[in-house]
């Protein structure tokens, strides 16, 4: 059965017609209806889309997605039964060989999805206000690994109330309200459906520096930088737009291909590498790397910025800057994004 016919089975005996089914999963129900004609291929992130309509386990859809996928690629004949059986053979011992390392962040990667699941299921649950104080322990925690000393309460003071701190600086209650309505953007690119494009970082990047750095606010640095505390050598200035193209030639290449959550964690990791802007890099590249996140039905990833989780974060950005090892970035942006999951899904399910 192809994955069009297995989709359309799926909406009747669920009980939707088309248009309602356009509707739950937000997916355009011409598409809908020439996705289930097999005119058109799903994408993952419509496959995701529709597990949450149909309130079924991602894996299930996503087993008859990718069985559809390879029938289409292979065909029907004796050789492409004899391939799969080949196929299957090396798979297994792919599997054998992976190391520690692979399976432990595969069982992760399937608990945040569950974590997720769970999250959609109680998406009604999920309101303004728990959203508002996800999106201020953000700002807090994003601002603080960069300097800034405001709290937590007097983050929520200068961003909801308006009131200005005594003692703090004009710029770190800039900072506050900058990455606010840097987070606010995001969230309105998402409802549209913007990808993540040039344009997108830049105008990101403009917010974050809006009113601190005018001259340098959503536009690449003209001259050389140095990174305090890293062995980190940003490229010269005239290379930057090469760089940033290749990164996102590189993102438009492999989009679908990664798990999603692993995909952030790069996106954050490479755009922090090039270093395009002379300030507001690290603040750009966590929300750059959370839109990604939000865009696939994942929470905020908050990356905590107390000293010993900062100290790590630092680490293994170091690890990547001297010797190209991601595997490290990797599995801390995965511990933290099951820890938000996690405790989020508690929280909507009633037990934390």
């Amino acid at each position: 059965m192809s994955f069009g016919s297995y989709l359309k089975q799926m909406r009747i005996q669920k009980g939707y017609k088309l248009n309602e089914l356009a509707s739950e999963s937000g997916i355009d129900s011409s598409l809908l209806s020439r996705i289930e004609l097999d005119k058109r291929q799903a994408t993952e992130i419509q496959v995701k889309k529709l597990a949450v309509a149909f309130n079924i386990p991602e894996s299930d859809l996503f087993t008859q997605w990718f069985a559809s996928k390879i029938v289409s690629s292979i065909g029907y004949s004796k050789a492409a039964f004899n391939a799969l059986s080949v196929a299957q053979e090396m798979i297994q011992q792919m599997q054998e060989s992976i190391p520690e390392y692979h399976l432990s962040l595969k069982k992760q990667l399937e608990e945040i999805d569950q974590h997720c699941q769970i999250i959609q299921n109680h998406r009604a649950l999920n309101n303004f206000r728990i959203e508002e104080a996800l999106e201020i322990e953000y700002t807090y925690h994003s601002n603080r690994i960069e300097g800034n000393t405001l709290t937590l309460q007097e983050t929520d003071l200068v961003v909801n109330h308006g009131l200005t701190i005594s003692g703090k600086s004009l710029r770190e209650h800039l900072e506050a309200n900058n990455h606010v309505e840097a987070i606010a953007y995001v969230k309105e690119l998402i409802q549209k459906k913007v990808p993540i494009t040039e344009k997108v970082i830049l105008q990101i990047h403009q917010l974050v520096l809006q009113g601190i750095d005018r001259e340098n606010a959503g536009k690449y640095r003209n001259v050389p930088v140095f990174v305090s505390g890293s062995s980190l050598s940003p490229v010269q200035p005239y290379l930057i737009s090469v760089k940033m193209e290749a990164f996102l030639n590189w993102f438009q290449q492999n989009e679908g291909l990664i798990h999603p959550v692993i995909m952030a964690a790069h996106l954050h990791l490479k755009l922090v590498n090039i270093h395009p802007f002379v300030d507001g890099n690290g603040r750009t590249s966590r929300l750059l790397m959370n839109m990604y996140l939000l865009q696939h039905g994942y929470p905020l990833s908050i990356i905590q910025s107390d000293m010993e989780n900062r100290q790590e974060y630092y680490n293994v950005l170091e690890l990547y800057h001297t010797q190209n090892k991601s595997s490290e970035f990797e599995t801390f942006i995965v511990k933290t994004v099951l820890n938000d999951a996690k405790k989020l899904s508690k929280l909507l399910s009633g037990e934390a």
